[in-house]
């Protein structure tokens, strides 16, 4: 006869169950802190990145503006959202609004996208100060300059820095030519062999000359420029303040560019305004902060 043994099947101890239950506690623990840590992180991280894409965004727009012009109460001027920035007793301009992503807030946005407080501060930054320019010492270091002025009743002419003037009395013609490295300058009445102003400018030259009206001058004069040179010339009529009398340049020969500006340029811009934003979440947590500055007019 076959002895048929039946085998004891082995199951887990109540003792084992227990420390098995114990290590899988033990693993999952520090693993669950991990992962939520690294939830929390990656929140944080699309918090901080949405912050400052917003507080860019205000940045730039602010830096955008070279004039604000303030409402009706001189105290107040709106942002392309709406937003508005109010003008304190100290002369700061400040302004407190909520942005999304999309801009304005999320219920405007019609999105489900958290809100955030953007508070924006414009300060008139006093010690920087703007100087008008005075295109004549600008334009100190040209080759030739040519002052037209009023004596008494008499419109003139004279090569600075010759204080005697020569009346003009009719039509001008300016010519120019190079003797060697140098260049000559003539100034003619019209249909005159002889210049009422000769001059030689030595090497290095720049071709440029400087024409200089002078608000007193009256007269309507008409210039004809030839330039016998190969290259262009350069010519700077600088107009003093409420000019009276004007000047017609005419090129026959050459090659010139003339440019018009006024003797001292007043700067449109008057003053420099620091720029801070801050972005912050529903809890109060400051996610971003930047600042710039720009020359702006406000009125």
């Amino acid at each position: 006869m076959k002895n048929n043994k039946l085998k004891a099947k082995k199951g887990m101890t109540l003792i084992e169950v227990i420390i098995s239950v114990t290590l899988l506690a033990i693993l999952i623990i520090p693993l669950s802190s991990l992962v939520m840590s690294s939830l929390k992180n990656n929140i944080d991280a699309e918090d901080m990145q949405k912050a400052s894409y917003i507080g860019q965004k205000v940045l730039e727009e602010l830096k955008a503006y070279d004039e604000i012009k303030l409402d009706e109460s001189h105290k107040d001027f709106e942002l392309l959202d709406g937003d508005k920035i109010t003008q304190n007793s100290e002369g700061k301009f400040l302004g407190s609004f909520n942005r999304t992503i999309y801009g304005g807030t999320s219920e405007s946005a019609g999105k489900n996208e958290d809100s955030y407080r953007v508070d924006v501060e414009l300060e008139k930054d006093i010690s920087f100060q703007y100087s008008n320019t005075n295109n004549l010492d600008k334009n100190s270091d040209s080759d030739f300059s040519l002052k037209f002025f009023n004596v008494g009743t008499i419109d003139s002419i004279l090569l600075e820095p010759n204080l005697n003037g020569i009346p003009v009395t009719r039509d001008l013609t300016i010519e120019l030519k190079k003797n060697s490295s140098n260049l000559e300058l003539s100034v003619f009445n019209k249909d005159d062999k002889t210049p009422i102003i000769s001059a030689i400018k030595l090497a290095p030259v720049k071709n440029k000359i400087v024409l200089n009206l002078n608000s007193n001058y009256e007269k309507t004069t008409n210039i004809e420029v030839k330039n016998n040179l190969d290259e262009s010339v350069e010519i700077r009529l600088i107009k003093g303040k409420n000019s009276i009398g004007k000047l017609k340049l005419l090129s026959s020969k050459g090659d010139v560019i003339l440019y018009e500006e006024d003797e001292v340029q007043e700067n449109p811009i008057a003053d420099m305004y620091n720029y801070k934003v801050t972005v912050k979440d529903s809890k109060n947590n400051t996610l971003f902060q930047g600042s710039s500055s720009n020359n702006v007019n406000i009125k």
